[in-house]
C-alpha cells in the first residue's frame, strides 16, 4: 500500500485512515425511515465537529468544495470551456445566469455559528451507507467550513432530482424531505431559515455537478446518465430563475 501510494501521489500529501464502514447503497429501497437516520447522522456529525472546533482541535482553514460560481457569473467559462451538443451555447448561458443568482442568494442567508461549521461536504446517496439501523458516511474529500445545510441539502439532490436510469422518489419527496429534517431536529437544532437555504444549495450543488461533468469528464457520455443530467439541470435552472 505504501509503495502503491508513493507511487501514485509523488508529491507530499496527508492522508487519515479511519476504518471500514459496512453498508450499501440504496436507491429503489430508500425510505423516509432512511432519511430520518440520515439527519440524524448528520446532526452527530456536526455535534463532533462543533466539540473539535471548540476545543481546538480543527486546526484547517479550508472551506468546503464549491462550483466555481464566481467564474460561472462572471462568463469567464464561456470562452474557457469547450461547447458541445451536450452543453451548448445557450446552456453557458444559462448557468452563468444561475451563478450569478445563486451567489444573490447565499450572500442573503444566515451566516452565524447557528448555520455555519466543519462539513462533510459532499453527503449525497452515493456517500452514504445503510446496513440495518444503521447509517455511515464516506469520502470526506471536499469537507472543510461551510453552512450546516450544505450537507443536508447533498443528502436531497438526487432524491429531489433523481439520475436518469435511477429511482425517481418525488412522489415521496416531501416526506423525505420531512424525515431529513424531523432526524436532524432529534439531535441538535435545525439551521435558521432551513427551507430557504435547502432550495438554495440543492441547486447549487446541481451547478456543481455539472461543474463537475464538463470540467472533469471525458465526455458527457461517459457515464449514462451524463447526457440526461445536463439537459436536466438546465431545466432546473430555468425553473430557478423563473422561466
Amino acid at each position: 500500500m505504501q509503495e502503491w501510494l508513493a507511487e501514485a501521489h509523488p508529491t507530499p500529501r496527508l492522508a487519515v485512515l479511519l476504518r471500514w464502514v459496512g453498508g450499501r447503497h440504496l436507491d429503489k429501497a430508500l425510505r423516509s425511515i432512511h432519511l430520518h437516520r440520515v439527519g440524524a447522522l448528520c446532526a452527530q456529525m456536526h455535534q463532533a465537529s462543533e466539540a473539535l472546533a471548540t476545543a481546538g482541535r480543527i486546526t484547517s482553514i479550508r472551506k468546503a468544495q464549491l462550483p466555481d460560481l464566481a467564474g460561472w457569473a462572471s462568463g469567464a467559462r464561456l470562452t474557457s470551456q469547450r461547447v458541445s451538443p451536450h452543453f451548448t451555447q445557450a446552456d453557458h448561458e444559462r448557468t452563468a445566469r444561475t451563478a450569478q443568482a445563486l451567489l444573490a442568494a447565499i450572500d442573503g442567508l444566515p451566516q452565524g455559528p447557528a448555520s455555519h461549521g466543519f462539513i462533510h461536504g459532499d453527503l449525497h446517496l452515493w456517500n452514504l451507507l445503510f446496513a440495518g439501523k444503521r447509517t455511515g458516511a464516506i469520502d470526506f474529500t471536499d469537507c472543510g467550513w461551510g453552512p450546516y445545510a450544505r450537507d443536508l441539502a447533498a443528502a436531497l439532490q438526487y432524491v429531489t432530482h433523481p439520475l436518469h436510469g435511477f429511482h425517481d422518489h418525488r412522489p415521496g419527496l416531501a416526506q423525505m424531505r420531512g424525515s431529513l429534517l424531523d432526524g436532524y431536529a432529534s439531535q441538535r437544532a435545525l439551521p435558521p431559515r432551513i427551507d430557504e437555504q435547502l432550495d438554495t444549495f440543492i441547486v447549487t450543488r446541481m451547478l456543481y455537478a455539472t461543474e463537475w461533468v464538463v470540467d472533469d469528464w471525458a465526455h458527457p457520455t461517459e457515464r449514462a446518465w451524463g447526457p440526461q443530467f445536463l439537459r436536466d439541470t438546465q431545466h432546473v435552472f430555468e425553473r430557478y430563475l423563473g422561466g
